[in-house]
């Protein structure tokens, strides 16, 4: 025999005269090449397997085989749906029990069929006939029958019986969707569902649910989700640690798509803004305490929210008519009580002055500016372009 192969040992017809064979290669053809077992050889340690056609009892050996191989089991049919109102059905189906063919009927909960309800109480296991699947009960198997936690799912197994019947266990916990998408089926049952009966899908419903949220058919006991996990019970996408990722509630995301404010942020436009004014035939009045110059006054509507301070005033002269002399007044209800004055050098066509003010908002939403102008006489007639800036008090 070769060394470190598999070598099949076969009894060859040869036309009337019989012989061995020896190879690395399997000749049996099942009509004049039987094999006759083989050996897988290491040196002189063989490892052998023997076969061969002569079986005693051969019936009794298929059906033992079958049983001992999978004892009760489906071929076709069987199908877990929902109906009705948290009802099941399931269709028609062929089962083994060994050689043994089984016909069995389909069932509808939402009609006259039913099925046997089954948890355990600690020390025994309860039955009852029901039609539809709680969305509010799991089984807690030291005490029987407990309340699903708010936010929670509870778990359902379907198992196919003979003819019509069909049992279904209670899950044995209050689950989060992933837990119950990840369970699997009860290593104890009841005598009767484990003697009878076939497992065929888990169903799975949130506490109170009106439908269910996942049924998942048999595999071999192997399950598969049909739809998405709960997006809330995603792992692993923390970021460089604990806890860097959060979710937003609805509104939070709502305030941060629409284009209003929130207590999570404001818009740039919130927080500054600019207008272009013309001073011409606006009031003036001799400025106080700066000699005979001539001011101009406007109005400015400010942002009309108390959670914000005036910071800076940018002035910039777009004319050069009349140049910018000596102080900024601001005042907020213009009853000649200023909340903010401020000298600065003059200014003329094309200059900025920019100047810090600090001071939170007025509480009619208005300020008064007034400019004083280089001229003793006449009329002012300048432009000007200001910028309020805002930041949260």
């Amino acid at each position: 025999m070769t060394d470190e192969s598999t070598n099949y040992i076969a009894l060859d017809y040869n036309s009337g005269t019989p012989q061995f064979i020896i190879g690395i290669t399997n000749t049996a053809n099942g009509h004049t090449i039987f094999n006759l077992g083989k050996v897988y050889r290491e040196g002189t340690s063989l490892d052998i397997i023997d076969a061969g056609l002569r079986i005693y009892d051969l019936s009794k050996r298929i059906q033992q085989h079958h049983l001992e191989e999978n004892n009760l089991h489906f071929v076709s049919g069987a199908i877990v749906s929902e109906t009705g109102t948290r009802n099941i059905a399931v269709s028609a189906g062929i089962m083994y029990a060994g050689l043994n063919r089984i016909a069995t009927d389909a069932i509808d909960t939402s009609g006259t069929d039913d099925f046997e309800y089954y948890y355990y109480n600690g020390s025994s296991w309860i039955e009852s006939d029901e039609t539809q699947i709680s969305n509010t009960q799991y089984n807690n198997t030291t005490t029987g029958l407990a309340t699903l936690a708010n936010n929670r799912y509870g778990v359902h197994w379907i198992y196919k019986g003979t003819s019509s019947s069909t049992y279904v266990l209670y899950g044995q916990d209050s689950y989060t969707l992933t837990s119950a998408q990840a369970i699997q089926p009860p290593s104890s049952l009841p005598a009767h569902v484990s003697g009878f009966g076939v497992l065929r899908a888990k169903i799975i419903i949130a506490k109170n649910g009106s439908t269910f949220t996942e049924i998942e058919s048999v595999q071999d006991t192997s399950f598969q989700s049909s739809t998405p996990s709960n997006h809330n019970e995603l792992g692993l996408i923390q970021g460089g640690s604990a806890d860097d990722y959060y979710h937003f509630t609805n509104t939070q995301h709502t305030d941060l798509t629409d284009g209003g404010d929130s207590t999570l942020h404001y818009h740039k436009s919130d927080i500054e803004f600019t207008d272009t004014y013309n001073f011409a035939n606006l009031d003036y009045e001799y400025a106080r305490d700066y000699g005979t110059s001539y001011s101009s006054r406007a109005r400015f509507k400010t942002r009309d929210l108390a959670k914000f301070k005036l910071v800076g005033v940018t002035i910039k002269l777009l004319t050069n008519a009349y140049p910018v002399t000596s102080y900024i007044l601001l005042d907020d209800d213009n009853d000649g009580t200023t909340y903010f004055e401020q000298e600065f050098d003059s200014i003329a066509g094309d200059q900025v002055v920019t100047l810090d003010v600090d001071q939170a908002m007025p509480t009619t939403g208005y300020v008064d500016l007034k400019l004083n102008t280089a001229t003793t006489s006449g009329y002012t007639v300048n432009y000007y372009l200001i910028t309020f800036t805002y930041e949260e008090a």
